[in-house]
This record gives C-alpha cells, structure tokens and sequence, in this order.
C-alpha cells in the first residue's frame, strides 16, 4: 500500500513536472491563436474622411 502511494506520488509530481515545461508553451500557442483569431474579426472602422 505505502509503495503503490510512493510509485503514485512520483508520477503525480512528473505529470506536474510536465506540465509546468509545457505550460509557458501552451500558453504562447494559446496567445498566439487568440491573437490570430482576434485580428481576424476586427471590424474595419468605417473611414468617415470621405465625407
């Protein structure tokens, strides 16, 4: 039981290792496709200069 514990806490604490390396990654691809996205669906401002 207390080896099972020990063998679970370790790949808890490397799946959170994981994620921790990824995370930055994860979050630069996340900005970066908002970013896309957002630019995408901008209204053009109407240019009201012609008047």
């Amino acid at each position: 039981m207390n080896h099972r514990c020990e063998v679970l806490n370790e790949e808890l604490s490397f799946t959170m290792h994981a994620v921790r390396a990824h995370s930055s990654t994860l979050i630069i691809c996340m900005w970066a496709a908002a970013g896309a996205t957002r630019s995408d669906h901008v209204p053009v401002k109407p240019d009201w200069s012609n008047d």
